[in-house]
């Protein structure tokens, strides 16, 4: 696709509309609850949702925690249907003299299926070695 495609259909997307339904109507939330708050480098959020499925109602919540400092990230969502994990860690002593490193690991159970998944990734680079700059990326 084109990229003014691509732009046109990230706003559609945004926008909850799609091009090939364009009459389509979701249901009314009943009830929304939402709760932010957000210190330095740490941050909670609270979503509850009460939706209709045919003729009754079905709930929904989301909790998401976001904590960060110089060498780690880490977010973790609980909602309903599942759980998931993502912690980035870019240690010091390997981001120095040109050099970028970083450990990706991401996790996600599903206990309503009995099933999880996990990815880890590991990330070397940015060093100039004559006209070019390497990058070594290394997941499962």
């Amino acid at each position: 696709m084109s990229y003014f495609g691509d732009i046109l259909e990230d706003g559609d997307k945004r926008m909850d509309y799609e091009v090939e339904k364009p009459h389509k109507k979701d249901d009314i939330k009943m009830l929304t609850f939402k709760v932010k708050s957000a210190l330095k480098n740490l941050s909670l959020s609270n979503g509850v949702d009460m939706v209709r499925k045919g003729d009754s109602y079905e709930h929904k919540h989301k909790t998401e925690m976001k904590r960060s400092n110089e060498e780690r990230e880490i977010k973790f969502v609980a909602s309903n249907k599942d759980f998931t994990v993502e912690c980035e860690w870019t240690p010091k002593d390997f981001n120095k003299d040109g050099m970028h490193s970083s450990i990706d690991v991401e996790a996600k159970c599903i206990p309503a299926k009995n099933d999880w998944e996990g990815k880890v990734e590991a990330k070397v680079g940015g060093m100039e070695v004559g006209p070019i700059t390497p990058w070594t990326e290394v997941s499962n």
